[in-house]
């Protein structure tokens, strides 16, 4: 049986993060934590619940999620955040896998969950990306906001888990709007960096045309009230990246 590291990384997380470390330990030899400095009990619940705690100072989000990876003793590892749980189910599924792994890497689908659900809607919106894989065959990159594994080899062979994570990203409407400003901010910064290009017409359609896409095409409408509200915040944030961004480029 070969063994599995999970890496987070968090910061003001301690509402989820003893539930997301105890569902890890489940399928991991090691739970590390990567802290860039909470003020909340974040940093003593973890802990507690039996993962290693680190600081590191943010640079970004894939540079911090690249320093958990290194920290990780086994070659499998699994990237999970803060807020995200794995079910009982998945748990079985990952220590089958982990029986005897026959792939590269493997996709997880991740589900959202908002206040009364005790799973995920069946027709809501999962996204599905590789989460867990062998650092001989992908590791993550440094490259500002992408934190996303990338491969080193070619056509590498992918494994599909089927049970949904349970990522509780909605904490109140005022934490949701500070955690997407912060964000946006960040956007900012790698768009800045890479010279993006954008058409200056785009900014009077970008927020019908994200509702739109978040409401209907990434179906919240099945999340009822909170599947409306969080369209119309995805939406605005998405249009104040680019507003954001047309200021600092008039600045500059």
């Amino acid at each position: 049986m070969e063994k599995l590291s999970v890496y987070i990384v968090a910061k003001n997380e301690e509402t989820h993060i003893k539930e997301v470390v105890i569902s890890a330990l489940k399928v991991a030899e090691e739970v590390i934590v990567v802290d860039s400095g909470s003020t909340d009990k974040t940093k003593n619940i973890a802990s507690k619940a039996g993962a290693k705690v680190i600081f590191h100072k943010w640079k970004n989000i894939s540079a911090q999620k690249q320093f958990a990876e290194k920290q990780c003793v086994n070659d499998w590892v699994m990237n999970l955040d803060a807020d995200e749980v794995l079910p009982p189910a998945l748990q079985t599924e990952i220590n089958q896998f982990m029986q005897n792994p026959t792939a590269d890497a493997c996709k997880l689908k991740i589900g959202d969950m908002f206040p009364g659900y005790t799973k995920p809607r069946k027709l809501g919106r999962t996204y599905n990306i590789v989460r867990m894989y062998n650092q001989k065959s992908a590791y993550m990159p440094d490259d500002f906001n992408n934190d996303r594994a990338v491969f080193k080899v070619t056509n590498p062979k992918i494994h599909q888990f089927k049970t949904v994570v349970h990522h509780y990203s909605y904490q109140g409407l005022g934490k949701l709007i500070t955690k997407l400003n912060t964000f946006t901010d960040a956007i900012v910064e790698t768009m800045l960096k890479k010279d993006k290009k954008y058409c200056p017409l785009r900014i009077y359609i970008e927020f019908p045309t994200q509702f739109l896409k978040y409401y209907f095409l990434k179906r919240y409408i099945f999340n009822g009230y909170y599947g409306f509200l969080v369209s119309v915040i995805y939406a605005f944030f998405r249009f104040i990246r680019l507003a954001k961004y047309k200021e600092a480029i008039r600045k500059k």
